[in-house]
């Protein structure tokens, strides 16, 4: 019984396997990049959520704010405590 060797893939196939695995990624993440645009848009259409989201980035803003003024040594004030 003869023993079928596997086949070494050439490098023009190699690089063709390469470039097809980058391109279906890519266009995978730009499909995905599109479909979360499109859910973030009709998210903030949403005044609620666009109230939430605004007082989130705000509070964030404020701690990190704060973050840098006590690296530097400035006293916290009563707005900032």
């Amino acid at each position: 019984m003869a023993v079928m060797r596997k086949r070494r893939k050439t490098r023009v196939q190699v690089m063709a396997q390469e470039r097809a695995e980058y391109v279906v990624c890519e266009s995978t993440r730009q499909a995905i990049e599109k479909i979360a645009e499109d859910f973030a848009r009709e998210a903030l259409a949403d005044p609620e959520f666009r109230a939430e989201l605004r007082r989130d980035a705000r509070e964030a803003a404020r701690k990190v704010v704060e973050a840098m003024r006590a690296a530097r040594g400035e006293p916290r004030t009563s707005r900032n405590a």
